[in-house]
């Protein structure tokens, strides 16, 4: 995990917002085939909020200072993406093995007055 947030170290400094962006991206690039797995694998359901907050918060090798509110923000924006991460993955080694594809496109996430299924949005 702590060369994932390597990444974000380097686009936070830098003030690159595309460069930020890309420590979400849904695959894994050319350059690092396995880096979702790898950010995946390093940590579990249990601990991944209290790993991604001392990466974040409480890392003292880090040259920048999130404050509390930004960096809480942050700490739920990658947990959630840990989460897609594995679903990613599932649906990958599923259809890689030729097995029926088992991932959570009916679970619905709820934000303010939306729903979104995965891959359609629908007002509830």
């Amino acid at each position: 995990m702590d060369s994932f947030f390597e990444l974000f170290n380097h686009a936070h400094l830098s003030q690159n917002g595309y460069q930020l962006s890309e420590t979400l991206i849904p695959y894994s690039p050319s350059e690092d085939p396995d880096q979702l797995r790898t950010f995946y694998n390093s940590t579990n359901v249990a601990s991944v909020k209290k790993e991604i907050e001392h990466a974040l918060l409480y890392d003292k090798s880090t040259q920048y200072r999130l404050s509390t509110d930004e960096g809480r923000a942050w700490v739920e924006v990658y947990v959630a993406y840990w989460r897609a991460v594995g679903e990613v993955l599932k649906a990958s080694d599923a259809e890689r093995n030729k097995l029926p594809v088992r991932s959570s496109t009916t679970k619905i996430h709820i934000c303010g007055r939306r729903c979104w299924v995965v891959g359609t949005m629908t007002t509830c």
